[in-house]
């Protein structure tokens, strides 16, 4: 039933694609130390016979078999044991897979949960009832990380407070200067209006002081 020398096209292989989803084919596969099989045997030509129901397509296989091999996975699949058709026969939507062999059932029943104390302080202690002082001490110490944990909660909002101070003491500097470039820019104005009184000021008193002058000379003709 074995061959050497046959072409390395499996004849489950064009069907893979349609039926490993639907009725979970198998993909092709045959390892290097395993053998190929012909596909055009007396033995496979009949268990063949037996998928036709399920895959139709094989029928127009059934004068070229010569022509296909039976890849090491489709042979264990379909051809060593009824596993794969009974299950297609079953109509069932799931195929059976192999199971690891280090697979154990648990047990719950075998389980026993000793009993414990557990005290909650962002981690989990478990004590022995009996050891009243060290519950004590994790008593203590719980309150002391509450206390804690207030006086971060108080410090965290002094500092907030701070914060919004820091805030509104910067926008008031910053209102502040340019308040201030605005008196400058108006004080520049003013001092430019200053220096134009003083200019006419001066004309003013040159003119007085010719006509003052051209009225002495009238009067001494």
């Amino acid at each position: 039933e074995d061959s050497e020398d046959l072409p390395l096209t499996c004849l489950f292989s064009t069907l893979v694609q349609t039926y490993k989803d639907t009725k979970q084919l198998i993909e092709c596969e045959t390892k290097e130390r395993q053998k190929i099989r012909n596909a055009n045997t007396n033995t496979i030509r009949a268990r063949i016979k037996l998928f036709e129901p399920y895959f139709p397509e094989l029928n127009a296989f059934q004068n070229k078999l010569e022509k296909y091999i039976i890849c090491e996975k489709h042979y264990n699949q379909i051809f060593v044991k009824d596993t794969y058709l009974n299950h297609l026969k079953n109509g069932s939507s799931s195929y059976p897979r192999k199971r690891s062999r280090n697979f154990n059932t648990l047990n719950l029943n075998d389980i026993q949960i000793e009993p414990s104390t557990t005290i909650d302080i962002g981690i989990q202690v478990e004590v022995d009832n009996t050891n009243s002082d060290l519950l004590m001490q994790i008593r203590i110490l719980k309150n002391f990380l509450n206390v804690l944990a207030t006086e971060n909660s108080k410090q965290s909002q002094i500092i907030e407070i701070k914060n919004n101070k820091i805030y509104e003491l910067e926008y008031e500097c910053e209102y502040l200067k340019k308040q201030i470039a605005d008196f400058n820019l108006r004080l520049e104005s003013l001092n430019l209006y200053k220096n134009n009184v003083e200019i006419l000021t001066n004309e003013k008193n040159k003119l007085e002081n010719e006509n003052t002058y051209l009225k002495e000379q009238w009067n001494e003709r």
